[in-house]
């Protein structure tokens, strides 16, 4: 028997067309994924102090019977903990309660060298970092240059944006500073200043908390909150001499203040509040340890009580005690009588601005 080519085509056509009034066939369920139940875990450590290990607790029993739902619904067996990706290296629990971290101490320590030159960073406790009074500079000649050269190499070799003369063992009135040490080597070179014999003339009055770091403590480790003036009127001279007189203001006005506490004999751990000191204590005392006896752990009582702006009390953010008690409203002047001038000094509101005449 012999069937014609449209035959042919016309089986598998039949088998795979349906009548469109006949009801839908009932779909197959989709088989589902087992998953695995939620799996907590936990840090245990026993009174001995032994490393922390991560345990979970056992989970449930999966539910029999009729309770136990579609297979594909049930709980798989629970799965192995996976070590967490972490480079901290495991330590006892009580310093983990006290905050220190090893890593973290190691990680900002200073080079023990540097390229071109032979000073080093010296670090808390070192007792020239307490000196008062530093010697003034007298003498700008190629020696102050070279080595004001000397501690830019430093200063940026340590991701700094200042570095003072007691910071590298130097007991000078004399620091270096850049706000934008990552800028284009031509762009660095211009926002670089050199300060010789500082003096802060003048703080304003309104004032900002913002967190601040140190290269002689290990920066981050002992990092905190420090009140500094918003604006500045500073005098000094450049590495030739010059005298410069300048009204500085937000992040530079703050990094001259952290400087010119170092050419004081003050460190920025010396404003920070109690919180933030018994944070950073457990680093200190690794300094002290580290560098032996000797060391002078804070500065006079007479000096911290002159500090400008007070530093803070206690609370991170509590007003300084001299803005505590706000002056009483003055009465509105008389019509007619000449309202008192603002004051021109700084931190008073700015200079007065002048009319200028008229044309006639």
């Amino acid at each position: 028997m012999s069937l014609s080519l449209a035959t042919l085509l016309a089986i598998p056509l039949a088998v795979y067309l349906r009548d469109p009034t006949a009801p839908p066939r009932a779909r197959a369920p989709r088989p589902q994924p087992l998953r695995a139940p939620r799996i907590f875990c936990a840090l245990e450590s026993d009174d001995a102090g032994p490393p922390l290990r991560r345990t979970a607790p056992t989970a449930a029993a999966p539910p029999q019977g009729a309770d136990a739902g579609p297979p594909s619904r049930r709980a798989a067996p629970a799965l192995p903990l996976r070590t967490p990706r972490s480079r901290r290296p495991r330590c006892r629990l009580e310093e983990r309660l006290q905050g220190f971290d090893a890593e973290m101490f190691v990680r900002y320590s200073n080079p023990p060298a540097f390229q071109n030159t032979d000073l080093t960073i010296v670090e808390y406790p070192d007792p020239v970092l307490r000196n008062r009074p530093n010697d003034a500079i007298e003498a700008f000649d190629d020696e102050l240059a070279k080595l004001c050269d000397e501690m830019w190499e430093i200063m940026y070799a340590s991701n700094g944006v200042g570095l003072a003369a007691p910071q590298v063992g130097l007991r000078k009135r004399l620091f270096v500073y850049n706000t934008d040490p990552t800028a284009p080597p031509m762009l660095r070179k211009m926002a670089e200043v050199v300060v010789c014999n500082p003096k802060i003339l003048e703080y304003s009055a309104a004032t900002d908390i913002d967190i601040e770091g140190c290269l002689s403590s290990r920066s981050e480790c002992c990092c905190g909150d420090i009140r500094r003036a918003k604006q500045i009127e500073v005098e000094y001279q450049d590495v030739r001499g010059r005298v410069k007189k300048k009204r500085l203001k937000g992040f530079e006005a703050r990094v001259f203040q952290h400087e010119y506490d170092h050419v004081e004999g003050v460190l920025h751990i010396d404003r920070q509040s109690d919180g933030d000191r018994q944070r950073i204590e457990p680093y200190l005392d690794a300094l002290v340890d580290l560098h032996g006896d000797g060391g002078v752990l804070a500065p006079a009582p007479e000096v911290v009580a002159a500090l400008q702006p007070p530093p803070l009390c206690g609370v991170v953010g509590a007003p300084p005690p001299a803005a505590a008690a706000a002056p009483p409203p003055k009465a509105a002047p008389k019509k007619g009588a000449a309202a008192a001038k603002k004051p021109a000094g700084f931190g008073g509101g700015g200079s007065a601005k002048k009319k200028k005449p008229k044309k006639r």
